[in-house]
């Protein structure tokens, strides 16, 4: 899987001050939110819009995959709106998988 956004977290003093990125994925694919932790990278969230800038990511569209305790039933689980992440991360697109076709709140 290739990285679509990487960003270096809160100050990051490779963006200029006065840079915003708005990144909107097209219908029928999401954005994949990971974030690697020594050498592991693990899918924190996905989101459907991220306003990114050098002090944070502002995400909207968020939400987390749950599923039954017997692993048959997958479905997606929203976070709060205006969600912000000021910690490091890639941005992966990826394509809508059928259990984000199930949203609960």
């Amino acid at each position: 899987m290739s990285t679509f956004f990487q960003y270096g977290g809160r100050g990051n003093t490779r963006m200029a001050n006065d840079k915003i990125y708005y990144l909107e994925c097209n219908a029928g694919t999401v954005f994949q939110i990971c974030a690697k932790f020594h050498e592991v990278e693990l899918v924190m969230f996905w989101a459907r819009y991220l306003v990114i800038d050098r002090w944070r990511c502002l995400c909207e569209g968020s939400f987390v995959r749950r599923s039954a305790s017997d692993f048959r039933n997958s479905w997606a689980e929203r976070l709060p709106d205006s969600l912000e992440v000021y910690y490091a991360f890639q941005v992966h697109l990826v394509p809508v998988e059928p259990w984000m076709a199930v949203m609960r709140p």
